[in-house]
């Protein structure tokens, strides 16, 4: 999972293309955001048509005002720029395949 360290990325990476993406927001002082992340891995390999990147709110704090972020861990959907779906705190991994499996259908 690739890091995003700017406005510029991401702003690239949310705009500049048309497929399913992921922004796993995290940070390294929050356990519960440890353990999402190999989650969010095992669901980049289930759906390869999706794209994660992961931004780390204690280096890009800057990130909370732009995305309106008020707790961590964080996990947005985006599609052409706009956003899909968002959890935050507590984040289901089902309900969040579920979300995949059924923008992945419409949008293919």
């Amino acid at each position: 999972m690739e890091e995003l360290f700017s406005i510029e990325e991401l702003d690239n990476f949310l705009y500049n293309s048309s497929n399913l993406k992921i922004l796993y927001i995290f940070s390294l002082r929050c356990s519960v955001c440890v353990s999402i992340a190999p989650k969010l891995l095992l669901i980049a390999e289930e759906f390869t048509n999706i794209t994660i990147k992961k931004i780390n709110f204690d280096n890009f704090p800057e990130i909370s005002g732009k995305l309106s972020i008020f707790t961590l861990p964080a996990v947005l959907l985006y599609y052409e720029g706009r956003e899909l779906h968002r959890e935050a705190r507590i984040i289901s991994i089902y309900s969040l395949q579920e979300k995949l499996n059924k923008y992945s259908n419409l949008i293919s």
